[in-house]
């Protein structure tokens, strides 16, 4: 495989790791933002048998409490160290049992969970908590269920008091949603062209440094042309923006120290060293790039991409520098110029 290809290669698992972002995105959109079909208000301290509803069939399905807690009894969390303001989390306890139905009475789905501040699926909004109590709107999320066939249920739900804490329910609300995406088969997806593109670039890796050790030299090139010590020179000015991987900056520093200290030993060095400098300063601009594009997610994937590439390519003009043939490195921002 030429070097080319080696690199055609890198690109395709570059994509595709990229593109494992669009299914992962849908599946966690699709999840932490489902709108409930229909929503019930039921009152605390008793139990609530409702009329049928329409769900879709055969489909998954959830329910969720929603409601205004108000508590008298707080947890105090100190910070470590004993400096810094002292938070405080509002406690509280119903117990609850629910049990889903279908339209003829046939058991559907049940469970026997507990809303607890410490426990279970929950999201909290419009907190305001102090030293003597909390006021907070909570959503209890339980678990899946699938439909059935009918597409019609009853939901028979018991709420207690809270014993424990004294805490009081208000607005309550029972939500059901319906026709549930199945996000595993959107993780899963997602998975598979992350580790699949993955691959792709190790193996366009390996390639490409074989087939940069392999390549003949070109015309007016090689070890003839151009003096030992200078293609060895020339070498180390690529091989030293590695050095970033041990010291901070030490990619961009490592490079123009050498490039400064032999480039007025030959042409050579004095080329070779200004793209390996160059190409330095480029990657660090990238990586700066991507570092903000991790507000989006995309950057995390392009960090390790950008990482891959900076390896692979110092490599490759090491070795292409090693031979005495002139080395230009793609994609370069051309900061230090003739």
């Amino acid at each position: 495989m030429t070097t080319r290809y080696a690199l055609l290669t890198i690109v395709l698992g570059v994509l595709l790791m990229l593109g494992s972002c669009v299914p992962w995105g849908m599946g966690m959109w699709r999840g932490l933002f489902a709108e409930p079909g229909t929503t019930i208000s039921i009152k605390p301290d008793s139990t609530q048998q409702n009329e049928v509803l329409s769900v879709a069939p055969r489909r998954p399905a959830r329910i969720a409490l929603r409601g205004r807690v108000t508590t008298p009894s707080v947890q105090e969390d100190k910070p470590e160290g004993g400096s810094g303001a002292v938070e405080y989390e509002a406690r509280y306890r119903f117990p609850f049992k629910v049990q889903i139905t279908d339209a003829n009475g046939g058991p559907v789905w049940s469970q026997e969970s507990t809303l607890a501040w410490d426990e279970g699926s929950r999201s909290v909004s419009d907190e305001s908590v102090s030293s003597t109590g909390g006021v907070l709107t909570v959503r209890w999320m339980q678990d899946r269920f699938t439909a059935p066939a009918s597409g019609r249920i009853v939901v028979q739900a018991a709420l207690e008091g809270d014993a424990t804490y004294g805490a009081q329910l208000g607005d309550l609300q029972l939500e059901v949603f319906d026709d549930l995406a199945e996000t595993r088969w959107y993780m899963l997806a997602g998975a598979a062209a992350w580790i699949v593109g993955l691959l792709l670039v190790a193996f366009g890796v390996v390639f490409a440094i074989a087939g940069a050790a392999n390549a003949p030299a070109g015309s007016g090139a090689g070890p003839g042309a151009v003096p030992e010590s200078a293609r060895q020179r020339a070498m180390w000015c690529h091989l030293s923006g590695l050095a970033g991987y041990a010291i901070p900056f030490g990619s961009i520093v490592a490079p123009i120290a050498l490039w400064i200290a032999w480039r007025g030993e030959d042409a050579y060095i004095l080329e070779q060293g200004r793209e390996a400098v160059n190409f330095q300063l480029s990657v660090f601009i990238y990586a700066l790039v991507s570092v903000v594009l991790m507000l989006v997610l995309v950057g995390f994937i392009l960090i390790f991409v950008l990482a891959a590439f900076q390896f692979v390519m110092t490599i490759i003009g090491a070795v292409r520098a090693s031979a005495g043939e002139p080395f230009r490195y793609p994609v370069t921002l051309r900061f230090v110029r003739p």
